[in-house]
């Protein structure tokens, strides 16, 4: 998109990027909250988002805790991105392989919900677009993606059984002589293991260093027919495993009739005096606040909750484009187009009942882990 950049100027329009839910409203709400802090005078040293959609929790009755009203593909590629974030102090990164296993377990970001929560992908560059200075004054920069307990587990045993590889190579016809859906879990992994051996408990073997069994069964549950009375048509043309996933748990993991999603966007600041030394290490703060936005809202008969915080923040910010409020030109994000964009979509939210919640004060409680 950047490439565009001067090309859109020349033609006098906006290309506006990342005004979804995340990115988008996470910006504009991350924006805002960074503004107050600023105005008050005083300055980030501690910044964490997270962000989800999930199902209802009465609608989460499934191996991965887990339902799709979009592609699958684009959550299942996430989870093995490599990522790089900060965390008190310490510099972190995390190779894509290890990223379900190095989930965080348990978030006490609400009472009434047990979630767990992966790191997503490089939270570095949200320092400059955020405009919180530079990284090594920061003790804690982290975006993340929330999920219930179970998730990453669960869908850790799905890679390891080859599942979410994209390789051309272990592309596969699925037989349904030869158990259709429910043996692509054994041929993703005889891909992956490069071997002949047909025997499942032999495969299981090699690829676990034990009998495997919980991890074929998490596969068997997620492609068995026990939640929907049939399953979609096998492709007749070779896909790699990843896609074939996509396909299952598209039909498999689809939200019915009377069921219900939910979104959660959460941001935490701390802040110190403006005059405070720059410093990520705490022992040179004085004054610490800390500083909470929060959104939980549900699908309802207006729409899922997805659609609304994915399709509203555009919306908003179109109008004010439209009415002449954004001088900005050329391929830009919310945060480079002024309070104009962002506020507005925040007092647009609000107005149609989605409204971020804020809290600041010295001791309103430390909601990361």
């Amino acid at each position: 998109m950047n490439e565009l950049h001067e090309r859109a100027q020349a033609a006098d329009v906006l290309l506006l990027n990342e005004i979804g839910l995340d990115p988008g409203l996470d910006h504009c709400s991350a924006m805002d909250l960074h503004q107050q802090i600023e105005t008050s005078g005083r300055r980030v040293v501690s910044f964490v988002s997270w962000c989800g959609g999930l199902p209802a929790p009465e609608d989460s009755s499934n191996p991965l805790g887990m339902k799709f009203s979009w592609s699958p593909k684009g959550l299942l590629s996430a989870a093995i991105n490599d990522a790089r974030f900060k965390l008190d102090g310490e510099t972190r990164k995390i190779a894509g392989s290890d990223l379900l296993s190095s989930h965080f377990p348990s978030l006490p970001l609400f009472n009434g919900f047990a979630l767990e929560g992966l790191a997503n992908r490089d939270s570095f560059p949200y320092a400059n677009t955020y405009g919180l200075g530079p990284v090594e004054g920061l003790r804690d920069l982290f975006r993340g993606t929330l999920r219930y307990q179970g998730f990453s587990g669960t869908l850790d045993a799905v890679r390891r059984l080859g599942l979410l590889s994209s390789a051309k190579e272990d592309a596969m016809i699925l037989n349904p002589a030869k158990g259709g859906w429910s043996s692509l879990g054994v041929e993703a992994m005889r891909r992956r293991l490069k071997t002949d051996v047909t025997n499942t408990d032999e495969i299981l073997k090699v690829a676990f260093h034990d009998s495997g069994a919980e991890y074929l069964e998490t596969w068997t549950a997620l492609a068995s027919n026990h939640t929907v009375d049939d399953l979609p048509p096998l492709p007749k043309t070779p896909l790699p495993p990843l896609d074939l996933l996509t396909i299952i748990l598209s039909h498999k993991l689809r939200y019915m009739p009377g069921e219900r999603d939910m979104v959660i966007l959460v941001h935490q600041m701390m802040s110190v005096p403006s005059h405070s030394p720059i410093s990520s290490d705490p022992k040179y703060w004085e004054d610490v606040h800390t500083h909470s936005s929060r959104l939980v809202t549900y699908g309802s008969k207006a729409g899922s909750a997805m659609s609304r915080t994915v399709g509203l923040p555009l919306a908003f910010a179109a109008m004010k484009v439209l009415d002449g409020q954004v001088q900005e030109r050329g391929v830009k994000g919310p945060s480079q187009c002024g309070k104009e964009v962002w506020r507005g979509v925040l007092d647009g939210m609000e107005s149609v009942g989605m409204g971020m919640k804020e809290e600041s004060g010295r001791s309103i409680g430390k909601i990361f882990i």
